[in-house]
C-alpha cells in the first residue's frame, strides 16, 4: 500500500512538474503575439498566390530560425515551393484552363534522438480567404481569419518553441504550415507525397481553436477520434488535469475528411484534427468579422498546453497510436447509368436522344447568346442557326414528358439534369434563359427535371434571385453565403487540379486521397459533386464510383451505359 502511494505521489510529481513547464514555456502574451500578426491586416486575409501569404510565410519561416528548427531535407530555406495548377477566372470545362503557379509550405524540423525516421507532424494552414470588397461589413473586406486558422498556426509554433526547449523527443518532429488548404488541400496533399506513411507515427493538425467548444474551457474535441486510439492515449496523458479532449460532435459534416490530415490518414496515418469550433454556430467562420478581438487567448493558450502534455508519450517515442483502417475508407459504391454524365452532349451524333435512351440522369450543353438567339456549341465559330437549346433539348425533352404522362423516364422516380454551361457573358445570358425556359412551363415546374446552370455563371450574391426552377454548379474553392448556398445544386471541379493520371494503371495514393477528401466535403454540405475533364476510360469510370462521385463524366455514352449495365428506355 505504501508503495502504491509513493508511486502516485512521484507520478503527480511529475504531472504537476510537466505542467509547469508548459505554463513557462506555452504562455499566453507569446501566444498573443504570434496570433496578432498572423491575423493583421497587413497580411492581407493571407490568400493564397497573394503578397499577403508571403509575408506570412516569411513571418512563420522567421519564427522558425529563432527557435533553432533545421530545415527539411537540407534545404536552403524553410519554405517548401510547389506549383499548383490555378484554375483561371473563366469556368469553361477543358485540362488547358489551368496555369501553373507557385506556392509554398512552411517546414521546420527538430531530428528525433533515438528515433530519427520515426516521424510525428504538427500541422496547421496558415493560408486564408483574403480581402472581398464585393462583401465589406462596417467598411472591413480583409478577412484575417484569426481563427481560421491563425490560431492553429500560432499553436504549432508554439509546440515547435516548446519541444526544442524541452529536448527530449526521441522521434523526429515536424512543423508544418500548409497553404490552399481553402483553396483544396494542395499544401497538405503535396507535402504528404514526400513521406513513405509508414513512417509517420501520428499526426496533430490543429485548426481553429480561438473559441470555446461546445463544452466550454478547458476542452477540445479530435476528428475521426474513433477510427484510432490516439484520443484514448492523449487524454490519459491528460489524468490529473481538467482538460478533456472529446470525440468529435458534428460527425455528419465529416471533418475527419476535410481538413489537412485526411491526406496522411487516408495513408493509414493516425493523423487527427483537433478543434474546438462550434460548427453548427461559429459566428464568425469565413468572415470579415474573424478577428483576434473575438477569441479568447487565455483559453487558446490552455489548449495548446494540453497538447504538448499529452502528446509526450508520442514525442518520447513511448507510445504509437493505432493505425486508421484504410479498408472502411474506400466503400464500393455501384453506381447505376442514372448517374452517368453525357458531357458536351450535343457533340453525339444523336444530342439528348443517344443519352436518353440509356437512361443517362445528366446531359450536358454549352450555350451562346447571339443575336436574341440561344445556340447550342463548344466554340462561338461553331454556331448553327438549326442547332438551338429549344431544338436539341428543350422541344425532344417536352416530347418525352407528354409520351410519359407528366414523367421523365417511364420507370418511376429517375430525374433528369440538364447542366447548362454558358459560355456568352453572364448576365445577358442568363437573362435570356430565363425568357426561353420560361415558354416551356411543363419543364421548369417538373420536379423531376433540375437544370443547372454552370460556365460563365453570374456572381454569387445574385443566385438568390434566380427563379426558382433554376440552380448553380459550385466550385469546392468558392465560399459562399447561406442565400447563395440554397441554389448550389452540385459541386463540380476539374479532374487535373487533383491529378495528372492517365486513367491507365493505378492512380498515386495521394491523389485518390485528396479527390474523396472533395468529394466528401461536398457530401457534407448535402451537395453532389462531379469531377470534370476526367479520364473517360473504364478504370476512371470505377475510380469515381469508389470515390463517391455523383455524376460519371463521359463522352462514350454507350460504353459507359454498357458498363453501368444500363439497359434502354
Amino acid at each position: 500500500m505504501k508503495k502504491t502511494i509513493a508511486l502516485f505521489s512521484t507520478l503527480l510529481f511529475l504531472l504537476i512538474a510537466q505542467a509547469q513547464q508548459e505554463k513557462k514555456w506555452i504562455g499566453v502574451k507569446e501566444v498573443t503575439r504570434i496570433e496578432t500578426v498572423l491575423a493583421s491586416d497587413e497580411m492581407q486575409g493571407r490568400r493564397v498566390f497573394t503578397p499577403g501569404i508571403e509575408k506570412a510565410a516569411d513571418f512563420i519561416a522567421s519564427e522558425f530560425a529563432k527557435i533553432g528548427l533545421e530545415k527539411w531535407k537540407g534545404a536552403n530555406s524553410y519554405l517548401q515551393p510547389f506549383v499548383i495548377s490555378k484554375q483561371r477566372n473563366v469556368a469553361p470545362h477543358a485540362p488547358n484552363d489551368t496555369t501553373p503557379a507557385n506556392a509554398s509550405n512552411v517546414i521546420g524540423v527538430l531530428p528525433g534522438k533515438s528515433k530519427p525516421n520515426e516521424y510525428v507532424i504538427f500541422s496547421a494552414h496558415y493560408d486564408h480567404l483574403g480581402i472581398n470588397s464585393r462583401r465589406m461589413v462596417n467598411n472591413d473586406s480583409i478577412y484575417n481569419g484569426a481563427n481560421d486558422d491563425a490560431a492553429g498556426t500560432t499553436a504549432m509554433i508554439m509546440l515547435a518553441k516548446y519541444y526544442k526547449k524541452m529536448g527530449k523527443n526521441e522521434r523526429t518532429l515536424i512543423f508544418v504550415a500548409f497553404t490552399a488548404e481553402e483553396s483544396g488541400g494542395f499544401g497538405a496533399r503535396y507535402f504528404s507525397r514526400q513521406f513513405d506513411p509508414a513512417q509517420v507515427m501520428a499526426m496533430f493538425n490543429i485548426e481553429m481553436i480561438g473559441t470555446e467548444s461546445k463544452w466550454g474551457k478547458n476542452s477540445a474535441f479530435i476528428t475521426g477520434y474513433e477510427r484510432t486510439n490516439m484520443g484514448e492515449l492523449l487524454q490519459k496523458n491528460l489524468t490529473g488535469t481538467s482538460f478533456t479532449f472529446y470525440p468529435d460532435p458534428y460527425p455528419d459534416q465529416q471533418l475527419f475528411f476535410r481538413s489537412d490530415n485526411a491526406t496522411l490518414a487516408r495513408l493509414g496515418v493516425p493523423a487527427h484534427t483537433i478543434s474546438t469550433a462550434k460548427m453548427d454556430q461559429e459566428p464568425h467562420y469565413h468572415k470579415a468579422s474573424d478577428e483576434v478581438g473575438t477569441l479568447d487567448l487565455e483559453n487558446m493558450t490552455e489548449i495548446i498546453r494540453a497538447i504538448a502534455l499529452s502528446a509526450r508519450g508520442i514525442v518520447a517515442g513511448k507510445e504509437t497510436p493505432s493505425r486508421v483502417d484504410t479498408t472502411a475508407l474506400r466503400p464500393q459504391r455501384r453506381a447505376t447509368v442514372a448517374q452517368a454524365h453525357s458531357h458536351n452532349d450535343y457533340e453525339q451524333v444523336r444530342p439528348f436522344a443517344l443519352a436518353y435512351e440509356r437512361g443517362f440522369g445528366s446531359m450536358e450543353a454549352d450555350i451562346w447568346l447571339k443575336e436574341g438567339e440561344l445556340y447550342v456549341a463548344h466554340d462561338a465559330k461553331d454556331i448553327r442557326s438549326e442547332r438551338t437549346l429549344a431544338s436539341l433539348y428543350l422541344d425532344p425533352l417536352l416530347v418525352k414528358l407528354r409520351g410519359n404522362n407528366g414523367k421523365v423516364y417511364a420507370r418511376e422516380g429517375q430525374s433528369l439534369q440538364l447542366l447548362i454551361d454558358i459560355k456568352s457573358s453572364a448576365r445577358e445570358t442568363v437573362n435570356k434563359l430565363q425568357e426561353v425556359l420560361e415558354r416551356y412551363p411543363e419543364l421548369i415546374n417538373n420536379k423531376g427535371i433540375e437544370l443547372v446552370i454552370s460556365g460563365n455563371r453570374p456572381p454569387s450574391i445574385e443566385w438568390s434571385a434566380l427563379p426558382g426552377y433554376l440552380y448553380v454548379d459550385g466550385r469546392p474553392n468558392e465560399q459562399y453565403d447561406e442565400s447563395a448556398m440554397k441554389k448550389v445544386k452540385l459541386i463540380s471541379q476539374s479532374f487535373f487540379m487533383y491529378s495528372r493520371w492517365s486513367g491507365k494503371g493505378e492512380i498515386p495514393a495521394s491523389d485518390r486521397s485528396a479527390m474523396k477528401a472533395v468529394v466528401d466535403a461536398a457530401h457534407a454540405k448535402g451537395k453532389r459533386f462531379r469531377f470534370w475533364a476526367s479520364p473517360d476510360t473504364p478504370e476512371c469510370w470505377k475510380l469515381l464510383q469508389e470515390l463517391g462521385a455523383d455524376h460519371i463524366n463521359t463522352d462514350k455514352v454507350s460504353e459507359l451505359a454498357d458498363a453501368l449495365q444500363g439497359s434502354r428506355t
